[in-house]
């Protein structure tokens, strides 16, 4: 009887041991909260996930656990989550995180969103038992990457030409409907500096069905003597719409302008007190010939460093102190297509030059523009001018003004606009519409030969020209002069 009662005695102890051991284990011994998962799926298309959190035990006091989010999206924008935490009641063992996707803006080729729980008190973390889980999103279709066909290529363009260049898209996949796509071009400006297929706008489109198609990049005309800059042209991506490749995705343009050194035609300083250097010229005969050898004071013209344009010898008329012309002439020589109105004829071109048998038009009728074959050689190119030119040549009656001219400068300070003369009876205009022509100073014993298109609504122009004397045509309307010119 001793004995039974001691091996009861013994029984209850070991009870008791063992009940308030598990007791203070349950005390003590956090719960371990894990994620259900360790990866997720889903499609941006879906709008958005549950992501559930679990304990291996029921929560036995509330508590928050953190959590720690980073993604290859950009929350709050491609994303959004219900909060940073999850709350767990007493008694809970689950709570669930809620992931919400913005279709429109996942473009991200490898999207994903990975969500780490962070140690905390009143749970433990097992980094062997789902602790993080990875959120895979992908889209229902894939960006297309678009990228230049040529992006290596050199493209060198003068912005004084206006030049037209075409340049070609290519996708990686066929579009399935027409894609428009953006372009930027440095800091210059739609419509003031460039356009895009003819439009003030930054943007061309790439038409359905098709991997590849090109646009018209125009240069808006600059006349900048000296401009010299290299500028990138470049796809922007569009979330949701395409990816711009990180090489390929844009290219370099270099608009050049430059300065041409017309230093080899300055030989002959002009005489009589003008300005400039002395040249000679001629106009071509219809037996392939050239007539006269007129002479022609040449300098830079105040547009700009590649321009020339012929000088009158200038001076002051002792007279009464205001400018006055002598010959030589002028290089295209307009005066003298207009032999009806030379002197002595009563009404004739006149001005307020010293020699009575010397007319001119005015402003200054032979303005051009030397312009580069390429910016690496500036030793060959072409004449041009910048836009149609239109000069006047003032109408009178010279015979009836006598020496009143030369009262009547003094009044206009040589100003023959400000003149009220009644011997000026008009004005006659000529258009010059273009000029073209070839240089080479490498070569500097061949002239500049120089063609000039030439129209006037006044008839008095050609109309008393002898054809036989000089190779003068009519073509399209306009009257057709082929000229020399050289250094002395």
């Amino acid at each position: 009887m001793k004995h039974r009662r001691y091996f009861i005695l013994f029984f209850l102890s070991l009870s008791c041991a063992f009940s308030c051991s598990e007791e203070q284990d349950s005390r003590f011994i956090a719960p371990v909260l894990r994620f259900e998962s360790a990866s997720y799926a889903i499609r941006s298309e879906e709008g958005g996930l549950d992501v559930s959190l679990q304990l291996n035990r029921p929560a036995e006091e509330a508590f928050t656990a953190q959590l720690n989010i980073s993604s290859t999206l950009e929350e709050g924008f491609q994303y959004s989550v219900s909060s940073h935490s999850v709350a767990f009641a007493a008694g809970e063992s689950e709570a669930v995180l809620h992931l919400s996707l913005v279709d429109d803006e996942i473009w991200v080729a490898e999207a994903h969103i990975d969500i780490t729980v962070l140690p905390g008190v009143r749970y433990s973390v097992d980094p062997y038992d789902n602790s993080q889980t990875r959120v895979v999103i992908s889209k229902y279709f894939e960006m297309p990457v678009l990228s230049f066909a040529d992006p290596s290529e050199e493209i060198v363009t003068n912005p004084f030409l206006g030049e037209t260049l075409h340049l070609t898209i290519r996708a990686d996949q066929t579009v399935s409907k027409d894609l428009p796509y953006r372009l930027v071009f440095g800091d210059l400006v739609p419509g003031e500096d460039y356009l895009i297929d003819g439009k003030a706008v930054s943007e061309a489109v790439l038409p359905a069905g098709v991997t590849e198609a090109g646009f018209d990049l125009g240069i808006v005309k600059k006349d900048q003597c000296g401009f010299d800059r290299t500028i990138r042209l470049s796809l922007t991506t569009e979330k949701g719409k395409y990816i711009a490749d990180a090489e390929a995705g844009s290219v370099e343009i270099r608009l050049c302008d430059p300065v041409v050194d017309l230093s080899k035609l300055w030989r002959t300083v002009a005489l009589n007190g003008g300005t400039g250097y002395r040249w000679n010229q001629a106009i071509a005969t219809p037996d392939g010939g050239w007539e006269g050898n007129s002479t022609v004071d040449m300098w830079v013209a105040a547009e700009g460093s590649n321009y020339v344009s012929s000088q009158r010898s200038i001076f002051t008329h002792p007279s009464f102190n205001c400018p006055a012309t002598a010959s030589p002439s002028h290089v295209l020589r307009l005066d003298e297509l207009v032999p009806n109105l030379r002197y002595p004829s009563a009404t004739t071109l006149i001005d307020y030059g010293q020699n009575d048998s010397y007319r001119s038009f005015q402003p200054c009728d032979s303005l051009f523009r030397f312009l580069p074959d390429s910016p690496d050689d500036l030793t060959k190119g072409s004449l041009v001018m910048p836009s149609p030119r239109v000069i006047f040549g003032y109408i009178g009656d010279y015979a009836a003004w006598g020496a009143e001219w030369k009262e009547d400068a003094k009044k206009t300070g040589g100003d023959m606009s400000l003149s009220t003369s009644s011997a000026i009876l008009g004005k006659i205009f000529v258009t010059i519409e273009r000029l073209e022509g070839r240089y080479d100073f490498f070569d500097m014993t061949q002239p500049i030969f120089l063609t000039v298109w030439l129209k006037s609504d006044d008839e008095r122009l050609m109309q008393d020209v002898d054809f036989s004397k000089w190779d003068i045509t009519e073509e399209d309307g306009l009257w057709k002069v082929k000229y020399k010119i050289w250094p002395r």
